[in-house]
């Protein structure tokens, strides 16, 4: 999978579980905003403390006396993700221009939307591996790339779209994933855009069934 070169300071969870202990990882009570929301009128931005259970881990833990899965909930209504050292200054109401809680193939036909995502294929390559964001006066950018030749359950889903970093410009949350045991969930902002980019990959969780 493409994630960035460079490890991301910044943090992203979801609430729910169970999860495996190492894709909490570290487990800081301290500094978390939660995105959430019912619909796109009403998603808002605001400090969060996000709560870890430890839960039986059905995949890894053999002893039922050590659970190692962790289990996340957070004090806000319908919490779309966590955020960590995302640099977003200010709580309230957040722009959004889409929003589903359980995502939209982005293969199918899209709402009318001031910007388009495409998955393509690179040239001499049938298969798809590229997912390109197209924003005003057709700015392309290719923001994800999987590896070619393993994405036969290719998931490329948007969840959100607005401006979460209140800069009036494009910010993304997606899940993304080659395979079917796989869930990426990416957070793309425009203040982490570089150059001429649109959009830069600010945090990722990445969750597998087993």
């Amino acid at each position: 999978m493409n994630l960035p070169a460079v490890a991301l300071a910044a943090r992203l969870l979801l609430a729910g579980g169970p999860y495996h202990a190492e894709e909490v990882g570290d487990k800081p009570s301290r500094g978390w905003w939660v995105l959430s929301g019912t619909n796109a009128g009403n998603v808002t931005w605001a400090p969060g403390v996000p709560r870890f259970k430890p839960v039986l881990d059905a995949v890894l833990d053999r002893d039922p006396a050590k659970p190692t899965g962790v289990q996340i909930s957070v004090a806000a209504r319908n919490p779309i993700f966590l955020g960590r050292e995302l640099r977003i200054a200010g709580q309230g109401r957040v722009a959004t221009h889409f929003f589903r809680p359980e995502g939209i193939d982005i293969r199918k036909p899209l709402p009318n939307l001031p910007f388009q995502l495409q998955v393509m294929s690179t040239p001499g390559n049938r298969r798809p591996s590229l997912l390109v964001l197209v924003g005003k006066g057709d700015r392309r950018q290719t923001i994800y790339s999987w590896p070619e030749g393993i994405t036969e359950d290719l998931t490329a889903s948007l969840v959100w779209a607005g401006d979460l970093d209140q800069d009036g410009k494009l910010d993304l949350y997606m899940i993304l994933s080659r395979h079917y045991n796989e869930a990426v969930h990416t957070l793309f902002l425009s203040s982490r855009a570089r150059g001429s980019d649109l959009v830069g990959t600010a945090a990722v969780f990445r969750v597998t069934g087993c």
